[in-house]
Order: structure tokens, then C-alpha cells, then sequence
């Protein structure tokens, strides 16, 4: 027996009980009973399609400046970088729900790149 048939069982058995247990009683248990089955009954959600821009950026040279300075000045300048793209993404917010993820070299992980993937 389904959760459909279960909840239906249920309802019917509970009216019966009507006489004996009151009408307060019974319409208290019937009410989350008829919303679960009103939600399986609902036909199910559309399916959406929605479109998708994915931007990958290069940081021209950045294996051999980030290999030549200390970690803390990469961290600071990529840090600069971000915050000028969060600054271009808030500007346009209302048309771009978009989310980036910045990878460090691997030469630099774990260390630079945990700084990175906490931001």
C-alpha cells in the first residue's frame, strides 16, 4: 500500500471516529493528513531550463610572478583582483548571479591556496 492509499485509509478511518472522539479532535488529525495528500495529488514542477555562462580567466604569467614574490604579496595583489571583480559583479547583481572560484598554482598549494579558497 502507498503513502497515497495509506493517507486515504487513514482520513476514512478517522471519520468514522468522528461520533466518539469530536469534531475538533478529528479535524486536528485530518488537516496534515489532507495537505500531505493534497501535495502528492499536485501534479509535479515544471522543469526549467536555464542558460549558463561560464568565463575562465587566465592570469597571464602568473606561475613566474607568484614563483619570484613572497606568498603575502601574490595573496595581496589576487586579493586586489577580487575585489575589483566583486565590485563588477555587484554592479551588475540583478543580471548575473554568478560565483567564481579562484585556483591557486600548484606550486603554491596547500598554503596560498587555502588563503584563496576561504575568500
Amino acid at each position: 500500500m502507498g503513502e497515497r492509499e495509506q493517507l486515504e485509509a487513514a482520513i476514512a478511518a478517522l471519520t468514522v471516529q468522528r461520533a466518539l472522539l469530536g469534531d475538533a479532535v478529528v479535524e486536528a488529525a485530518l488537516a496534515p493528513m489532507r495537505a500531505r495528500l493534497a501535495a502528492l495529488q499536485a501534479p509535479p514542477p515544471e522543469e526549467q531550463r536555464k542558460l549558463l555562462t561560464v568565463l575562465f580567466a587566465d592570469v597571464s604569467g602568473f606561475t613566474a610572478m607568484s614563483e619570484a614574490r613572497d606568498v603575502e604579496d601574490v595573496r595581496a595583489l589576487m586579493n586586489r583582483l577580487w575585489d575589483h571583480l566583486d565590485a563588477v559583479l555587484q554592479a551588475h547583481e540583478e543580471r548575473l548571479r554568478q560565483a567564481y572560484l579562484p585556483t591557486a598554482p600548484t606550486a603554491l598549494r596547500p598554503r596560498w591556496a587555502a588563503i584563496c579558497f576561504v575568500r
